[in-house]
This record gives structure tokens, sequence and C-alpha cells, in this order.
């Protein structure tokens, strides 16, 4: 009976070696794409490209890069097997990166199909648009830099902790893109003399490029959304305490938001949806550059960053109406309290954000000061 057990025990053992070793030998020979990008040239034709990992010690460069011209995403996979020396796999795409150019044009959504119907596709991939060529970026290697996959995703990840760019992967976009009360948002990069994020690329509903919103505006786009990261900061200049003899900014101020709360209240009359968003903020300084008594003067300190808050969030929301967008989802608001008259409209839902009344309050509350006077 004990000879009989071990017997079974060596044979399991062995099989189990056996498999370790089969995926040893399958990994081998894969190509495992990190970055996926595409681009159009100057003749419109389609380019994609892939970024994948060199795991060989005689290699100089840690990573390969090609680019090839292409119908499609699953046509180019023949194309890139007949130039990498293992069968390529997008199982664990980190990045995806598009052309602005790409996104300039009609139902460009549509390559991204294959991403989305093959089961074995990462679709926690972030999705990024380039602000120049993609070939340019895909063939980026900093010195003292890990691989370029490595730094989109820390950059974009750190950076979305620190809300000044959204962070948009595949599963996300795609609801983005068929939510009828959203229009998509995705992060913005530029490849200068390094790679820097440049804000937040807000689409329209058909998926084309609207405008850009900067990292100075992407926190006031977070507030309105309610999807702050941790502590908010964000920074003013007040107009009120200027001192025109200065060389320097004396007039700024930055403070930190900690649990903010949102209320939106939604009506609909006169042909048009009018939309109430009231903002709580308790506020902590982090920075002040003028003089001003705000122990003193507590109330008045609050009223001036209200006013110019609130100047900002309503110049804010007059861009996306400019640009029939609506990136903070009121749209899901007017179906949810206004359904009858969300449904009459919900297939122009851009246009109908753009006729829409708005009132934006903002209620300041200063907690802290530092810990100077």
């Amino acid at each position: 009976m004990k000879r009989r057990l071990i017997f079974i025990l060596v044979i399991i053992y062995v099989v189990f070696l056996q498999g370790c070793n089969r995926s040893r030998q399958i990994l081998e020979d894969l190509t495992l794409t990190l970055v996926v990008g595409m681009d159009l040239d100057e003749e419109n034709n389609l380019i994609i490209y892939t970024s994948s990992p060199v795991f060989s010690e005689e290699a100089e460069k840690k990573s390969e890069e090609y680019g090839v011209k292409s119908q499609s995403l699953r046509q180019s996979r023949g194309k890139f097997d007949a130039r990498v020396a293992g069968l390529t796999t997008g199982g664990k795409v980190q990045v995806i990166l598009l052309g602005k150019k790409i996104l300039q044009q009609e139902n460009w959504f549509r390559l991204l199909d294959l991403m989305y119907r093959e089961p074995d596709f990462s679709t926690t991939a972030r999705v990024v648009c380039v602000d120049g060529t993609v070939s340019e970026l895909i063939q980026y290697q900093g010195e003292d830099k890990p691989r370029l996959s490595i730094q989109l995703t820390k950059l974009i990840d750190t950076a979305n902790e620190r809300n000044i760019v959204v962070k948009t992967n595949l599963k996300e976009l795609h609801r983005q893109m068929y939510e009828k009360g959203v229009t998509p948002a995705i992060t913005e990069i530029k490849k200068n003399q390094d790679v820097i994020l440049t804000g937040t690329a807000l689409l329209d509903k058909s998926g084309k490029y609207a405008f850009k919103l900067n990292i100075e505006k992407n926190p006031l786009l977070h507030i309105l959304q309610h999807q702050v990261k941790g502590d908010l900061s964000l920074s003013l200049s007040l107009p009120e305490l200027n001192e025109s003899n200065s060389v320097f900014s004396n007039n700024e101020t930055s403070f930190v938001v900690q649990q903010l709360k949102r209320k939106i209240n939604v009506n609909y009359k006169m042909d048009k949806f009018h939309f109430d968003i009231q903002l709580n903020m308790p506020i902590y300084f982090k920075e002040r550059l003028f003089t001003f008594d705000t122990v003193k003067n507590e109330k008045k300190m609050e009223k001036m960053i209200e006013e110019q808050l609130e100047k900002q969030f309503k110049n804010l929301i007059q861009d996306f109406q400019e640009h029939e967008i609506d990136p903070i989802g009121l749209g899901m608001y007017a179906r949810a309290y206004q359904y009858d008259s969300w449904k009459k409209v919900q297939n122009q839902w851009g246009e109908a954000m753009g006729k829409a009344e708005f009132n934006v309050s903002v209620k300041i509350d200063i907690k802290d000061s530092g810990i100077i006077k």
C-alpha cells in the first residue's frame, strides 16, 4: 500500500513537472506586446505599432519596436509575426497609444474591435491620446528610464492619483462610448525632450477629438465628476489681493480639498434642462503669497475663493457646452430625474447639453491655515 502511494505521488510529480516545462517552452516562443500604437501617416494610411520586451542577456536593447501598414489590428498580427522572433500576443498589453490624427476621424473606435472581441486581450490597458506622432513616442528610450510601458503606466497612474489627468482603460472607454449620458475622456501625452502628460483629451459622442483640458483645469473636472482621488490640490490667484508694485506673484494661494461633497438637482422647463450643482469644499491652506490675515478675515477669504472657483467652473462648463460634450456625466442625472424629457433628446444629448442652463454654487470652509500665521 505504501509503495503504491509513493508510485502515484511520483507519477503526479512527473506530470506536473512536464506541464511546467511545456508552459515555459510556450512562453519562450511568445512576443509579449506591452504597448500598442495606432496612427495615420502623411497619406492617411493606418500604421500600427508594437513595443515588446526582449528577454535576452545578449541584447543591448531591452525592448523591440515595430510599425507596419495595415487595414486592421488583426491583419497586422501576421506582419508582426514575420518580423519578431516569437508569436505576438496581446494578453499583456498595458498601454494603447492613439495618435490625435486618428481621433480626429469618424468611426475610429471600430479599429479597437479585436481588443474587445478576443477574450485573452487585456481590457485594463490604459488608452492614451498622443499629441504628435506615435512613432516618435514608441521609439523613445530615455536614459535612466524603465521600459516605455512601465514608464507610461506609472506616469499615468501617479498623475491620476494627483487628479491632474483622467485614467481610462479599454473597458471604461467602451462604457463611455456606448453610454448616452456621458462623453469619453482619455489621457493626453506628448513627446518633447522627455515624455510629459499634457492633460485630458475630451471626445464628443462619436469619439472625435473635441479639445484638450490642461493639467491646471483637470482638478475642476474631477470635482464636477465627484471622482477625486485622495487630497485634491488647487491653486488660485485672488485679484483683490494683488499688489502692483511687486515683481513676484503676490496674490496666489494653494490649498488642499478634503471630504468634498457634491449635490446635483435637475429640472426641465422652457424646453431645456436646468442643472443646479452645489459643492461643499473644506480646504486646508498649503501656501499663500500675500499678507492678508486669513484668521481675522476668514469669511472674507472664503468668499473670495468661492467667487473665483464659481467663475472657473462656469467657464469650464461653457467650454463643454460650446463643444456639445458631457465628460461630467450629467446626462445620467437627466435620465434618472427627468426621464420623459431625457428620452426625447437621448440621441442628441450633446446638443441638449449645449442649450442647458447651469448654476454652480461653491461653499468654502477653511479648516486650517497651516502651522504659522
